[in-house]
């Protein structure tokens, strides 16, 4: 009990957490490609001494439609937009997303390292050779994100998707109609490997080659929840140590998976093959 004339103590003030006092105040920049996530950290013990929390900004995904790109997604060549899409990211990397539409190319688009591309959906995200056009399409390098995107290769396409560097992560992909193989794991050298990858839920169908092929200094790469059919060959494997686990290869007109020399210690687990030539 409070003595007789005693001031009642203040009664503490709240302080909504800074998620919630950011909210209030956040400013979204108008105009494509301009908006910008905003996250707020504060230091231990920088409020209590009076600091103003720490900002980190970072940029939103860079659009193919974005004006600066200019995309149409009709089909044609636009190899040299998304060369422009690519110089326009910071230099230690970022993030490009490719709305619904048929992207075309005309040569080979190969990926610098730390850049994450993602489609807005697997079934309607579409990376297609241009009219004419029978080279590889895609090429990835180091530290690559690449999800949510349909590879189709109109049977006149090289190889859909080329890994040439290591550890980049290949998620939530579709490839279809290659007029080559669907994925191939090339490396070159020791510096320049295609090693330590991650594939995970890939639905490879109907390509006139080898679904998965891995390829020379391609090894220690890890494929979950992998479906293949009706290709030529299911997988090859001619280098070592790689990891499969839920794997289905059916309907291939050749073998379903061949390892070939010098493949060796590679494992599988939870495989399924059926109906293979």
């Amino acid at each position: 009990m409070s003595a007789p004339g005693a001031v009642p103590p203040a009664a503490p003030q709240r302080s909504d957490p800074p998620s919630r006092r950011l909210g209030r105040r956040v400013l979204f920049a108008g105009g494509a490609g301009a908006a910008v996530a905003t996250t707020v950290a504060t230091l231990a013990g920088a409020e209590q001494a009076g600091s103003p929390p720490v900002t980190t900004v970072r940029e939103a995904p860079l659009s193919l439609r974005d004006p600066r790109v200019g995309c149409r997604l009709d089909g044609s060549d636009e190899s040299d937009k998304v060369t422009t899409a690519l110089n326009l990211l910071p230099a230690g990397g970022g993030e490009i997303f490719q709305p619904v539409g048929a992207l075309g190319l005309g040569s080979e688009v190969r990926f610098p390292t730390s850049v994450t591309w993602t489609g807005e959906n697997i079934g309607a995200a579409i990376i297609q050779p241009a009219p004419g056009y029978t080279g590889r399409l895609v090429s990835s390098g180091k530290y690559n994100q690449i999800s949510n995107v349909h590879f189709y290769g109109m049977q006149t396409s090289n190889v859909l998707l080329t890994v040439r560097g290591p550890r980049s992560t290949f998620h939530h992909l579709h490839f279809g109609n290659s007029g080559s193989h669907a994925i191939e794991f090339l490396g070159k050298d020791a510096d320049t490997s295609a090693h330590a990858n991650k594939i995970t839920d890939i639905n490879i169908e109907d390509c006139l080659g080898v679904g998965i092929l891995v390829n020379k200094v391609a090894y220690d790469n890890e494929f979950l929840n992998v479906w293949v059919g009706e290709c030529q060959t299911g997988i090859r494997l001619l280098d070592s140590a790689c990891f499969f686990d839920n794997l289905h290869v059916w309907g291939c007109r050749g073998n379903g998976v061949e390892l070939r020399e010098p493949a060796h210690r590679n494992i599988f687990q939870n495989v399924y093959l059926e109906s293979n030539g």
